[in-house]
């Protein structure tokens, strides 16, 4: 079974696990005609996608007042967290197949390899 990389972020109290699963692709690539889309507009602050990013990537697929609920914690969030960070790393790992780049599914080049776990 493949492993897709994921990120956490956090939002006020709320926290995030965005996974970058080919589902999770497909969503953002047909709704947005692209991935490159995505990042580009995700540069530029684009609420809307981040918001979308965030709700299809955590699997809430939130709607109506959940989903507005989200654009505000988006909104108001602390500029000094690094959501914008999260953000773009996230939309990166969808780019390159749900793995770090220049890693192999399976090949231990990931998350867990870089940080030591799993290492006795």
């Amino acid at each position: 079974m493949i492993e897709y990389e994921a990120v956490d972020l956090t939002l006020g109290d709320d926290r995030y696990t965005l996974e970058a699963t080919p589902r999770v692709a497909r969503t953002l690539n047909r709704a947005y005609s692209g991935l490159l889309n995505i990042m580009d507009r995700v540069r530029r602050w684009d609420i809307d996608v981040v918001v979308d990013v965030i709700n299809v990537g955590s699997g809430l697929n939130y709607r109506g007042a959940k989903r507005d609920a989200l654009w505000d914690a988006v909104y108001t969030a602390d500029r000094d967290n690094d959501l914008a960070e999260k953000v773009v790393e996230f939309v990166a790992l969808v780019i390159t197949g749900g793995r770090r780049p220049g890693a192999q599914p399976g090949d231990g080049t990931g998350d867990a390899a870089a940080s030591g776990e799993g290492k006795p």
